[in-house]
Order: structure tokens, then sequence, then C-alpha cells
């Protein structure tokens, strides 16, 4: 155990509280997966609208040329 000082109040801090990074060796619960994987999820899913968008947009403006090409402008 070691002691330290804050503002003149002492405090006790076991050696194993002070070694946090090798403390979890451990595999993670059910509901940490569900967690992690769900954050996983969402992060892919927005990759994927993203990538879905640009995509749509560039066939879009493909598309118009094309129609204008072959049908003239468009009216409004």
């Amino acid at each position: 155990m070691r002691i330290q000082q804050k503002n003149q109040t002492m405090t006790i801090v076991s050696e194993k509280a002070c070694d946090v990074s090798t403390e979890r060796k451990e595999r993670m619960s059910g509901s940490e997966l569900l967690l992690y994987g769900g954050i996983i999820a969402m992060i892919t899913a927005a990759i994927g609208g993203i990538a879905c968008a640009v995509v749509f947009t560039i066939t879009g403006q493909n598309l118009k040329m094309q129609l204008d090409q072959e049908y003239g402008p468009a009216r409004k």
C-alpha cells in the first residue's frame, strides 16, 4: 500500500487499484458485447448510408444528363 496526500487529506490506495491496465484480462459479459456490437452496427450503417448517398448522387447526375440528351431539358 502507498499513501497519497492531496490538500492535507491522506488517502490510502492499494497497489491493485493503481494497476488498472493489467487487471482486466477477463472475457466481456453479454451486455458489454451487445453494447459494443450495437455501436459497431451503428457505425457500419452510417458508413453504408454515406456510401449509398455518394453512389446515388453520381448515378443520378449521369441519369439526368442521359435523359436531357434523349428528351431535352426538363420543363418547369
